[in-house]
Order: structure tokens, then C-alpha cells, then sequence
């Protein structure tokens, strides 16, 4: 092509350089300037987004139907709108805003996913009811309730009903009001109020009312004072009304009770009723160990001045007398008694005998002979408890009871022998505590080694003037023997009974189960051969079955026909014997005086105990034995004397 002239090439040159121009702005979207509506569009729906939204860590704090999110969620979001708006001014090409675009577009759906709804709810103030005037209330007798006096009158706005706040209250006739509440029929908008109500309480009339003594009661020599009852309902037991006088309160017969109202408090009036104290039972049971007086069992001691019990002895004291004019008093009696004239006791008559205990708690066993061990068809038995033969005793006096906490501690005090003098376990502390109505002092004493037995029988038989018993390392006084051994020793295995002494010792198996039995044959000395038969054991012994797995105070359960207390269960007792399995097979019959093995390891236990079965508290059980050298939670002892 050829330009023929100036002008047209000067034309030409200038369609060239508008054409570059225009390609030079094209941002290759076809447009040649930048659109930036979209992007205010997506600035201006994301300040709609947060409009109205709070900030909150979990929303409790905000409204309900209020909408929040929490700060970091909210810093991002304001992050991603500053980013937008910056690319509003610095943004040159439409690239560059459709990307600042879609990015906010996105930062918004976030935004409304992250928007959660509070929670918390705006109560509603309730309006109080207008009360111009409270109700008055209509006069009761003392006893009756609040709910029984009528509530009459008021004035109020809105509609509603008074009732007694606390309806069951007795009102007392020196009363300063009571509370009434007035409930709004529209709760929903209104308070309920309360407000103290007068009310007057009449005094009750004692005169109206009937007065009885419920408890069973006879004669024991002391006054009676018996709370009485009273039958009206209306009266309330132990409110201001007082016992002016007993009459009779002593002696067998009638007596009468007394009540009078209290000056100034519920009631008026005077009233009175009978009781009857009926005269004391005394009894002479066949081979017992006591006379019983109504339903104590007094213990009857011989000392040089006679004998010493209840406020009865006096009454049948020559009657006692003339019975033990002969021979040693202590032991048992055959013993006749007729009706006794007396006001105060129905005497019954009954001949039998009469068990009688030393002052220092030992009982008197006569000399005879027994059927030791068990036969082969007893319930439970072990081979050791066998063979079975005829053994001949001398006569001996035993303890009563098992050797008590206190016993244990008033002989052991001052001891030189490194032995405490509150060793057991059960020793009253927290957690260790006697039953409910138990004496502490009067549990046995556990968790004494056969060697602390040894030094205790010693320093009793010395403090009361007997020749002791036990001879170690050619020594009967303890104080000689140095610290009780806790391991095995072979000078105190080697102790031996001093000939012809009169202190007090552990009996031989063989004496320890003639006092269990008691002249008995069967596996326990009350006539039971069943050991699993717990309602014929609950009474003689406290076993793993009726314990709750702790000592017990000496003597709460029955005696054997001999009157010797725990001889089935609350704790083991120690014996002389060395443990053998073979000692008895081979033994003479009748055998006289078995003192068991001359030697051994253990030392024999016996009686069974309060954490285990009654099993092992069977008169022939002799399966446990136990090192001399250590003590137990579950053994004791009790001591013999000739």
C-alpha cells in the first residue's frame, strides 16, 4: 500500500496509536476499565453480616434470639473485610477484584456458619398484690392445729385465697402470730405474700384428759418416777405440764401419778392416774448360779462377813446362812426354799442348786470325771479332737468370766517385763469402739503372748498373798525373768508349776473342757450338736454370724449350766498344754491329770472366737495353736487355781 499523501499518513499514524491504547488498557476480560460494584456489593453485605452480632466465650451471657460469635471469629472476619476494602484502592485490574471478591464472598458464608443463637432469658418481673387488710383468724384449744382455725375477711386485689403458711404448727397460747400466705389466682403475674395472722390459743383442760403408766415395773426396793402418758391426743408428750407428786412410789401395791399444768403456759387444770408396782419374783432355779430378783440377775459373793448382793440378802440371808454353815460357801448348793412372807416379793419354792462365786470372780468345780474329745459322728470334728476316753480331774476353782481390759491393766501396771499394759486391740479408740451399751473396761483383753500370761498369773498370785505358780530359771518372781521374749526363747519354754503352789495358773486342756461341757456330751454345752443351728447358738456365744466382727464385753451372753461365761466364742483362750496332734492316742482310760506334751512348738488355744464360725468353738474343737511368743486380736485367756 502506498500513502500519497502527508495528510493521510498523518491520519493513518493516529488510528495506530488509538488502537494500542486500546489494547493497552484491555485487561484481557474485554473491558478496557475495571468494574469495582461487586466488590462494594461484598463490602457492604459483610457489614450486614456482623451487623447486630456480639461478641460472647459461650453465649450464656447473651439473649435469647441474639445472635454471637466468639472473638477470634469475629477478628478474623473484620480481617478479611479490611483485606477487601484495601483492594477497593489498590486493586488495577479486574483480576485482582473478582479474586478480593470471591475471597470476602467466602469469608461471609464463615461468618454466618460460625453465628450461634444465646441463651440466656430475660425474666419477667412479677407485681405484688395489693393487701389493704389480712384475714382474722378463729380461736383454737391448745393441741389442735393451725390448719383447723378458720381464716375469715381480707381485703385484696387481684383475686385470690389465704391459708396458713406451716398448717401442722401447734400454736402455743402465748403466741405472737403466725404466718398466713395469700396465693394469686394469676401466679403467672402476681406474688404470693405472707404475713404473721393473731391468733388465740385456749388453754387445754388437764381435768378433760386420762393419765396412765405404760412401763411394766416391780419392786426393787428404789422409788418409782415414771414418765406418764397421757391417752388425749390433743396433749403433747413432754410439753409444760408437771409430775406434782407419786404417791405409793415405793412398795409394791398402787401408786398414783399427779400432772398440773405449768403456770402461765398451754394448759389449766389438774389430773392424775394409777400405776401398779407389782411385788419382785424371787427364784431359785435348779442348778443355777444365782438368785434372781425380777429380771436382774444379782451376783452373790462370799466374803468374811457373808455374803453380798442386792438389797435382798438381808431377807433371805439366814436362810443362807443356815445352807452354807458347812464346809467351804463357794461351789455349788442343793438348797430348799418355801414361800416367804413379805409385801414387797412372791417367793416361789423350788429345790436345786445353788452355783456360788468367790470375791475374785472364781467358781468352784468338784472334782469328777469326763468324756473328753468328740466322737466320730460329731458335726464338724476334727481327727486331733480324738480318740475319745474317760478323763478323772481333782477338784479346782476356775474365773467366771474371761480376764477383762482392766483386770489385765490394774495387775500388769509397774511391770519390769516390757509389757504394755493396754495391749489389744479392740482398745476403745476410733474405730476400735465398744457396742452400743457396752463397757469398754470389761471387753477381753487380746493380743497377749503365752509369756505375758505367765508374768500376769505370777503378779496376781502375789498381789493377793498365794504362792505363785510358775517357776522360770529357778525364780517365781517375775521381776527376775528380764523382758518378755518375741521370738521363741528356751528358758521360758522350759517354766514349770511349783509343787504345792496356791496362785493362780492357765488350766490344761483337759480342765478347760470340763468346764466347757458341764457335764454335757454334745458339741456345745447347751445341748446343740449343730454348729450352722444359729438360733440355738445366738445365745450362748458371739460368733462371726452375730458379732459384727469385734470383741465383746465380757458375760452378755448366757452361761453354761455351771455358770461360766464365753466358753463358745468372743476370743480363743490360751492353755497350758504344748500342742500335739498324737498326745492323747495310747493314754490310759480313765486318764487322771493330763497335762499334755513336754514339749512342743505351739501352745494349745481353745473356744473359738467372734470372727469365725461356730464351728470352731465346739467343746471338743482343738485345732488352732499358737506360738508362746505372740499375741492375737482373737486371743485371751482365762486362769485356774487349786
Amino acid at each position: 500500500m502506498f500513502i500519497k499523501s502527508k495528510s493521510t499518513l498523518v491520519l493513518f499514524l493516529l488510528l495506530i496509536f488509538t488502537f494500542s491504547l486500546f489494547f493497552a488498557c484491555d485487561d484481557g476480560g474485554g473491558s478496557t476499565t475495571p468494574s469495582y460494584t461487586a466488590l462494594e456489593e461484598a463490602i457492604e453485605g459483610a457489614g450486614a453480616a456482623k451487623a447486630d452480632v456480639v461478641v460472647s466465650s459461650d453465649g450464656s451471657d447473651v439473649l435469647t434470639g441474639v445472635e454471637w460469635v466468639t472473638a477470634d471469629v469475629l477478628a478474623a472476619f473484620e480481617k478479611a473485610i479490611d483485606t477487601a476494602e484495601k483492594a477497593m484502592e489498590q486493586a488495577t485490574t479486574q483480576a485482582l477484584i473478582n479474586e478480593a471478591v470471591a475471597k470476602l464472598k467466602e469469608a461471609i458464608d464463615d461468618f454466618e456458619k460460625a453465628k450461634k443463637s444465646g441463651t440466656k432469658i430475660v425474666s419477667t418481673v412479677k407485681a405484688d398484690p395489693v393487701i389493704t387488710l389480712w384475714p382474722s383468724a378463729a380461736a383454737i384449744t391448745y393441741g389442735a392445729a393451725l390448719s383447723t382455725s378458720v381464716l375469715t375477711g381480707g381485703v385484696f386485689e387481684p383475686a385470690g385465697s389465704f391459708a396458713w403458711t406451716y398448717g401442722g404448727t401447734i400454736p402455743t397460747v402465748t403466741n405472737s402470730g403466725y404466718s398466713v400466705t395469700f396465693t394469686p389466682n394469676d401466679t403467672a403475674n402476681y406474688n404470693t405474700l405472707t404475713y404473721d395472722v393473731s391468733i388465740t390459743v385456749n388453754r387445754r383442760d388437764l381435768s378433760n384428759t386420762s393419765v396412765t403408766v405404760g412401763e411394766i415395773i416391780r419392786y426393787t426396793g428404789s422409788e418409782h418416777t415414771p414418765a406418764p402418758t397421757v391417752t388425749d391426743s390433743g396433749l403433747i408428750t413432754g410439753d409444760d405440764y408437771n409430775v406434782l407428786n407419786y404417791i405409793n412410789n415405793k412398795n409394791a401395791g398402787t401408786a398414783t401419778v399427779t400432772i398440773t399444768a405449768t403456770a402461765g403456759g398451754n394448759y389449766t387444770g389438774i389430773q392424775g392416774g394409777n400405776f401398779t408396782i407389782n411385788k419382785a419374783i424371787l427364784t431359785v432355779k435348779a442348778d443355777d448360779k444365782s438368785i434372781t430378783l425380777g429380771d436382774i440377775a444379782p451376783v452373790y459373793t462370799y466374803t468374811a462377813a457373808g455374803f453380798v448382793g442386792s438389797d435382798t440378802v438381808a431377807v433371805i440371808n439366814g436362810v443362807l446362812e443356815s445352807a452354807y454353815s458347812q464346809g467351804d460357801p463357794v461351789g455349788g448348793y442343793p438348797i430348799d426354799y418355801g414361800t416367804l412372807s413379805s409385801d414387797n416379793y412372791n417367793f416361789t419354792f423350788k429345790s436345786g442348786m445353788l452355783w456360788v462365786i468367790t470375791s475374785d470372780g472364781m467358781m468352784f468345780i468338784p472334782a469328777g470325771s469326763f468324756y473328753m474329745g468328740s466322737p466320730n459322728t460329731e458335726i464338724g470334728r476334727w481327727a486331733s479332737e480324738g480318740p475319745q476316753r474317760t478323763v478323772e480331774l481333782n477338784s479346782f476353782y476356775m474365773s467366771v468370766y474371761q480376764i477383762t481390759q482392766e483386770q489385765w491393766s490394774s495387775v500388769m501396771t509397774g511391770n519390769v517385763n516390757n509389757i504394755s499394759t493396754n495391749p489389744s486391740h479392740y482398745h476403745g479408740g476410733s474405730g476400735r469402739e465398744p457396742a452400743s451399751g457396752e463397757i469398754q473396761g470389761k471387753r477381753p483383753v487380746e493380743f497377749v503372748s503365752w509369756y505375758a500370761v505367765l508374768v500376769f498369773c505370777n503378779r496376781l498370785s502375789l498381789s493377793e498373798g498365794l504362792t505363785p505358780a510358775y517357776r522360770i530359771n529357778s525364780s517365781v518372781n517375775p521381776d527376775d525373768w528380764g523382758n518378755v521374749p518375741s521370738i521363741s526363747n528356751a528358758m521360758w519354754d522350759g517354766v514349770t508349776v511349783a509343787d504345792g503352789s496356791t496362785g493362780y495358773r492357765l488350766p490344761t486342756e483337759a480342765q478347760w473342757e470340763y468346764a466347757c461341757r458341764a457335764g454335757t456330751t454334745t458339741a456345745f454345752s447347751n445341748g446343740t450338736d449343730d454348729y450352722d443351728d444359729r438360733d440355738a447358738l445366738e445365745g450362748i456365744g458371739w460368733f462371726s454370724f452375730n458379732s459384727t466382727m469385734i470383741t465383746h464385753e465380757v458375760g452378755k451372753k448366757a452361761a453354761n449350766t455351771w455358770g461360766f461365761y464365753d466358753m463358745h466364742g468372743n476370743v480363743f483362750e490360751w492353755c497350758w498344754d504344748w500342742w500335739s496332734t498324737t498326745y492323747y492316742e495310747g493314754r490310759p482310760s480313765p486318764d487322771i491329770e493330763p497335762q499334755g506334751a513336754n514339749t512342743g512348738t505351739y501352745r494349745q488355744i481353745r473356744g473359738g472366737c467372734y470372727s469365725a464360725g461356730a464351728q470352731f468353738a465346739r467343746s471338743a474343737y482343738r485345732n488352732d495353736a499358737h506360738n508362746p511368743n505372740s499375741g492375737n486380736n482373737i486371743l485371751s485367756f482365762r486362769l485356774v487355781r487349786p
